[in-house]
This record gives C-alpha cells, structure tokens and sequence, in this order.
C-alpha cells in the first residue's frame, strides 16, 4: 500500500496573509472605537463647561435675559395639545 503525502510546501504565507487580516481587522476596529470614545469625551467636555454665577447678580441678570426670550410666549398650548395629539 502506498502511502499518499500531501505536500504542505507554501501553505505558511496563507496562515501569515490570514494572520495580517485578522491583525488588521482588531486595529481598524480599536481605532474606531478610541476615535468614537473621543469624540463623545469631547463632546461631554464641551457640554460641562457651562458658566458658573458667582453672586445673585449674575443670577437675576441671567433670569432676567431669559424671562425677555419671546420665544415661550409664541407657543400656542392648543395648538400644540392638537400637534401631539394627532401623533398619538
């Protein structure tokens, strides 16, 4: 009986080539994720820097300028009762 050999010659550079593809796929999806996690660190970053009042002066000027905002007295209640009620 003769025995079959199976030549193995040249079969490393597909392991290597499937190991650089594996290799790449976890940096690409690292870098995705370190640039996603920054993004949403800076974004947070911006969001907290909000302007602290140091004496009620600063706070009665604050409540002052919003309360001169025309920008809630421009909503009609009814007609937004009616807008949310159609969605419902």
């Amino acid at each position: 009986m003769k025995r079959i050999s199976i030549n193995q010659k040249g079969s490393l550079h597909i392991a290597a080539l499937l190991g650089l593809v594996v290799l790449a796929t976890m940096v690409f999806a690292g870098y995705h994720v370190y640039q996603t996690n920054k993004q949403k660190s800076e974004t947070t970053a911006t969001t907290n820097s909000t302007k602290q009042f140091s004496s009620t002066s600063d706070l009665k000027a604050a409540s002052k300028s919003l309360d001169a905002d025309e920008s809630s007295t421009a909503v009609d209640p009814t007609q937004l009762d009616a807008d949310l009620n159609s969605i419902l």
